[in-house]
């Protein structure tokens, strides 16, 4: 069996799950080549990957010198995607990405070009995008099996303290580096974006995202940060409302939920089985964890845990270049960009605005609005609700 030489690019915070992954699990078909990390002392496995004399390198033109691989896996801050993965094909490389694809819209048109000389596939790491769950829904709703989209909408409350906007090297929360760089840093576009990308992702064809129109979006800040930590976002998918909410600075937490009505059924998730989501799902949905619809005839399927694999990407591209596959797999640039594209046209677009200071109240080095996880239920289950309450001078 051919072995696919891997360089993994960022190997702290989330680049840490693929070093994990390559360790921990005996697979032959991956040779770790080397890592590079300007701070490889924030990997919680750098010790085995010393003693494993797996090379580190403070950037890639280092590793690129002497070395060559058929992967690089990327996983660094947002605004440093679109020169790392014009390094990564520049020197041969295909590429997993983690998402987004970048943080400023003009990078896309560059790398659609540098992706075009290289003849190298680029995956876009939205883990649902890879998941067989999500992918035979997406089949079942381009094949008809649905009919016509009603309404879509998403709810994820993620409590993040102080130490998350304190995390890296001063881009956690930035609209902007201090050279101008967009970083788009916010619920929208890090943590919570796989759960917006998914209502384009699941309504285009293969390959490809539905793209958003319409968008309007309410965009608040509790903590101390440049950009939003709460978000509604609404926008039409084939001429029908999206919305999106998701905010941080709450006291509770809700795992991502979502609803998706079609004319022939409802498409329902709900990743735990809490009071507020037994609220928010149908009685008739019990599988908690799992992608279940349930059709106006009766019948009900059962899709399964998005959740299950979050690593399949990295083992769908092993196996792209196995298989001497070219293609970008289900998420590529096409697919990725409108998210970007949706992303700068709100940070451009829509002011944000303060959480009124009277509603703050800090928990165990957790910032949080009073109140404001109550409401964001409330918001899901009538998206005519707005933010206005919670909005500061």
């Amino acid at each position: 069996m051919k072995c696919v030489n891997v360089v993994l690019v960022g190997i702290g915070g989330y680049g840490n799950t693929f070093v994990r992954e390559i360790l921990e699990k005996t697979n032959s078909r991956i040779n770790l080549t080397g890592v590079v990390d300007p701070y490889p002392e924030r990997c919680s496995l750098i010790s085995e990957l010393k003693i494993r004399n797996i090379p580190v390198y403070l950037d890639m033109e280092s590793f690129y010198k002497n070395n060559k691989a058929d992967l690089a896996v990327i996983s660094t801050p947002i605004f440093l995607h679109t020169q790392h993965i014009l390094t990564a094909l520049g020197n041969g490389s295909n590429v997993l990405c983690e998402k987004p694809l970048c943080s400023d819209e003009k990078d896309i048109e560059i790398l659609k070009e540098a992706q075009k000389q290289s003849g190298k596939f680029i995956y876009i790491g939205y883990q649902w995008s890879y998941s067989e769950p999500i992918t035979k829904l997406k089949r079942d709703i381009a094949d008809g099996k649905y009919g016509e989209l009603k309404e879509m909408k998403t709810l994820i409350l993620r409590p993040r303290d102080r130490d998350y906007f304190g995390r890296g090297v001063g881009w956690a929360g930035k609209i902007c580096t201090a050279d101008g760089k967009k970083v788009y840093d916010s619920v929208a576009n890090n943590s919570a974006a796989h759960y917006l990308f998914n209502m384009l992702f699941v309504m285009g064809k293969y390959q490809e995202a539905a793209e958003p129109t319409d968008v309007t979006a309410e965009l608040l800040k509790a903590n101390d940060i440049e950009n939003f930590d709460v978000s509604k976002i609404q926008f039409k998918v084939d001429g029908k409302t999206a919305t999106f909410i998701a905010a941080h600075p709450v006291n509770k937490t809700i795992e991502p939920v979502f609803e998706y009505c079609f004319e022939k059924g409802t498409v329902y998730y709900s990743s735990q089985k809490c009071d507020e989501a037994e609220l928010l799902m149908p009685k008739e949905y019990i599988e908690y964890g799992n992608i279940t619809a349930l059709m106006h005839s009766g019948e009900k399927i059962v899709y399964g845990d998005p959740m299950a694999d979050n690593c399949r990407k990295l083992h769908m591209a092993v196996d792209a270049i196995i298989d001497g596959k070219t293609d970008d797999g289900p998420c590529g640039i096409d697919a990725a960009a409108m998210h970007t594209k949706m992303i700068n046209k709100i940070q451009k677009e829509f002011s944000i605005k303060p959480v009124k200071k009277a509603l703050l109240k800090e928990k165990e080095n957790l910032l949080y609005a009073e109140g404001l996880f109550e409401h964001m239920v409330e918001m899901y289950k009538d998206t005519d609700l707005s933010l206005n309450e919670f909005q500061g001078e």
